[in-house]
């Protein structure tokens, strides 16, 4: 795991922070504003999560042709 897929789960676990707190309160764009940040949040982590993947399957195979 690298610090932006890290930071793109914090997002994510903050927004469900402030939506529970927004669900809570009543309060409907603490609600939006917190499902924002999860997707946001999960789309970071699952991206460099899979760009992780294709860097590391890409060198891998650049070793094999040597």
């Amino acid at each position: 795991m690298d610090t932006t897929e890290a930071k793109g789960m914090l997002n994510e676990a903050t927004g469900k922070v402030q939506e529970a707190i927004g669900s809570g309160a009543g309060d409907a764009m603490s609600q939006i504003k917190g499902r924002v940040g999860q997707v946001a949040g999960t789309t970071v982590a699952i991206s460099s999560f899979w760009l992780g993947l294709l860097i590391g399957s890409a060198g891998a195979t650049k070793n094999l042709i040597r």
